[in-house]
């Protein structure tokens, strides 16, 4: 490592990890907009970090948005034009058509997997 990058490390970037009251809320708050199988670990880690600093995020993940949103955390898109509504996702089945508001592993009537289904829409502002 260069010693310009070393300094740079020592004063301009800190390294740290949400705690588990940031991490239940967004754990909380994924499963009731259905984005809880949309997200991955990091996704969710650092919504839970942007809510304990108030922090902005910027991102074009319209999961992280929408998120981001129920729980109050702001954020900024960058190339896309960012949500306009908060969504609320359920699931439908690839085999029976069934569609059910939380996430199986399974479809429980035919076993089939499920996909994400258009969600019902809930109007809101940024």
């Amino acid at each position: 490592m260069t010693p310009q990058l070393e300094a740079i490390l020592e004063t301009q970037v800190r390294v740290t990890s949400p705690g588990n009251e940031a991490r239940e809320r967004v754990g909380v708050a994924a499963e009731s907009t259905g984005d809880a199988h949309r997200l991955s670990p990091t996704d969710r880690d650092l919504l839970a970090l942007a809510l304990e600093l108030g922090a902005t995020l910027v991102t074009d993940d319209y999961s992280i948005q929408n998120l981001g949103r129920v729980l109050g955390v702001p954020f900024e898109p960058v190339l896309t034009p960012g949500i306009k509504e908060t969504w609320t996702w359920s699931y439908r089945c690839t085999g029976c058509g069934r569609t059910w508001p939380e996430w199986h592993e399974e479809c429980p009537t035919c076993g089939s997997p499920l996909k994400t289904a258009r969600p019902r829409v809930t109007r809101g502002r940024r």
